[in-house]
Order: C-alpha cells, then sequence, then structure tokens
C-alpha cells in the first residue's frame, strides 16, 4: 500500500470513492468529475494504491489560513481494516510539513463519526453549527507535538 499525490488518470477512481459517501447537500463537490479534476490539478488530492488499483482517496487543501481535510473516501470492501487512520497520519504529517499547526475536519452529526476522528487523535471543538440546516462537528487535530 502507498499514499502518492493524485494524476488525471485517478479522477474517475476519486468520484467513485466519493460516490460512496452518501452527503445530502448540493455544495458537495467531491461527486463532481470538474471539482476533483480541479483539486487534483492543484495538488490537493492523494490516493492509496496498490497493484489492484486505488482504494482510497483524500483531498487535503488550505482555506483561510488553516490546512482542512475536505474530503476521505476508503473503498467499502476494505473498510474497517485501519487504512482510514493511515490517511489521518498521512494527513497529519503532510499538514506538520506544510508548516501548519493544526489539521481541520468538517462532518455532519448525522454520520456518526465522532470516534473515528477522535480515535485518530482529533478533538471536537465544542462549538454546535448548521450548514444548510444540518448540524456538523468541527474537529481539530494539534500538531505542534
Amino acid at each position: 500500500m502507498e499514499i502518492v499525490k493524485a494524476k488525471d488518470s485517478h479522477i474517475e477512481d476519486i468520484v467513485r470513492l466519493n460516490n460512496q459517501i452518501h452527503v445530502d447537500t448540493p455544495l458537495f463537490q467531491g461527486s463532481s468529475s470538474h471539482w476533483v479534476k480541479e483539486q487534483v490539478t492543484k495538488g490537493n488530492y492523494f490516493v492509496m494504491q496498490e497493484k489492484d488499483g486505488i482504494y482510497g482517496a483524500l483531498c487535503l487543501l488550505e482555506r483561510d489560513g488553516q490546512f482542512h481535510l475536505e474530503t476521505i473516501a476508503i473503498d467499502k470492501k476494505r473498510q474497517g481494516k485501519g487504512l482510514g487512520k493511515k490517511f489521518m497520519d498521512f494527513a497529519k504529517t503532510k499538514a506538520k510539513d506544510d508548516g501548519f499547526v493544526s489539521l481541520y475536519v468538517d462532518t455532519y452529526c448525522e454520520y456518526n463519526v465522532d470516534h473515528f476522528y477522535e480515535g485518530c487523535g482529533f478533538r471536537k471543538i465544542p462549538t454546535f453549527a448548521r450548514f444548510r440546516g444540518k448540524p456538523y462537528h468541527r474537529f481539530t487535530a494539534d500538531l505542534s507535538c
């Protein structure tokens, strides 16, 4: 298994992986080939691969001076095997290498993934926010250690 910067040839696989995520908002762009291509071109997407193909995709980008995990998707057949944690470790290292002291991720409450992010060293920021009427949590990982 290796994590590499995504290339144009990975766009279809990334969109396929992102389509596994049910995001009930019209603003989710991860299923848009155009948006994914734009992020691949900017160097914001990374993929997990082996000889048999691409089975994970991760988008990291800077917004308002902060480093954000925008999307993460693991092939459903490979979930529950620690690959998401490996992606989180990669994301934290990348953020730190790029000079950031923290990494942020937002997730809708309905996805019930707090335990995943907390298990990866993130802490929930004690706020309650809504986006398009849907409550979400923001998590942060301190990278200064």
